[in-house]
């Protein structure tokens, strides 16, 4: 976006692509849904060090100072630098950068209230840029839009830009945005009737804006930067969904832990399946899985109505939702092909 070398992660914009999983990964120049292929930091290039920039930039109306403008951000590291699954070392400094000296390929990551017009004038909230020398990865620049806050009023400006800065680091850690939040296209949960029971992602289109982290980002970074011992403990699922000749195309996959006496059931990573019905969830603990698949109903869309559209015309939208039983073990990889859809016949 500015200049040969540059990726930018829009938490407006994405170029709309087919649905393939809950959760995307980075590589080079393009999102993928498995982590194999993903791109990330070497083990060597953490501590992640951030500096802010220096400028008056700040959302109008907000009472926010340099050094309450830096908490936020330290605050914001806790989010990824606490999951006890992940090794993630993020740092701020307290030196800081002239906005002169940012958007550089110099390995120095920098946070800060935008000052080009073109964006602050636009639309758009924020984003996260990639900075490359060659073919290796040296840096991730973040710059907010200081005008997007008065858009969100009533909301807790102090909470929106403490949320902006998990989401862009999500970004720089290597996860692209999931796909629209589906928990709005149906209230029939066949597990708990509660619309809370499903998570909201931070990296989702259609945050709400709360703080905390879902399995979906718990799980996609721990693929990414694994603590020890983690890759090991759990397993993955690849299934093919419906018949060769109807597959279940463009559906949403919620992983669901079952409960106990006084433990109640629990969200795990969320996927969506391609158009050839197949999908991928990584990083599920050991034991019974409900995969419950719901077609995704034409009632709403994300950024550029791409997905819901495409949804649409898979014609799954006249199938009903359904799920199934799965058992994970540790370091396996079920695989399944042709797993039947419910009506459907081969």
């Amino acid at each position: 976006m500015r200049g040969l070398g540059v990726l930018a992660a829009l938490l407006a914009v994405l170029v709309a692509v087919p649905p393939a999983d809950g959760y995307r990964l980075r590589s080079r120049y393009h999102w993928i849904p498995s982590s194999a292929d993903a791109e990330r930091w070497q083990r060597s290039d953490f501590p992640l060090r951030f500096r802010m920039l220096e400028n008056d930039n700040v959302p109008v109306g907000v009472d926010l100072n340099a050094s309450a403008w830096a908490a936020l951000a330290r605050r914001s590291f806790t989010h990824w630098t606490g999951i006890p699954t992940a090794q993630i070392d993020l740092i701020l400094e307290d030196e800081t950068v002239k906005r002169s000296a940012a958007d550089q390929d110099d390995g120095i990551n920098t946070i800060g209230f935008s000052s080009d017009e073109a964006f602050v004038d636009s639309w758009f909230t924020a984003y996260a840029a990639w900075r490359w020398d060659g073919d290796q990865l040296v840096g991730c620049d973040i710059e907010v839009n200081p005008d997007f806050v008065k858009n969100w009023a009533p909301q807790d400006p102090y909470q929106l830009l403490e949320v902006v800065l998990i989401h862009e680091m999500g970004h720089c850690l290597g996860l692209a945005h999931t796909e629209p939040h589906p928990m709005p296209l149906w209230t029939d949960l066949p597990v708990r009737a509660d619309p809370s029971f499903l998570p909201d992602p931070i990296m989702s289109y259609s945050n709400s804006y709360g703080v905390e982290l879902s399995e979906d980002e718990i799980v996609a970074v721990s693929l990414l930067y694994p603590a020890p011992g983690f890759l090991g403990s759990v397993g993955s699922v690849s299934l093919a969904v419906g018949w060769e000749e109807s597959r279940f195309a463009f559906a949403y996959v919620q992983a669901v832990r079952p409960g106990e006496p006084g433990i109640p059931a629990r969200p795990g990573p969320g996927t969506f399946t391609d158009e050839s019905g197949n999908f991928q969830l990584e990083g599920l603990s050991p034991g019974h899985w409900m995969l419950w698949f719901h077609p995704i109903l034409v009632t709403r869309r994300n950024a550029h109505g791409r997905m819901l559209e495409i949804a649409d015309e898979s014609g799954t939208s006249g199938f009903d939702h359904f799920w199934t039983w799965v058992r994970v073990g540790a370091g396996q990889n079920l695989q399944m092909a042709g797993l039947p859809v419910p009506g459907i016949r081969p």
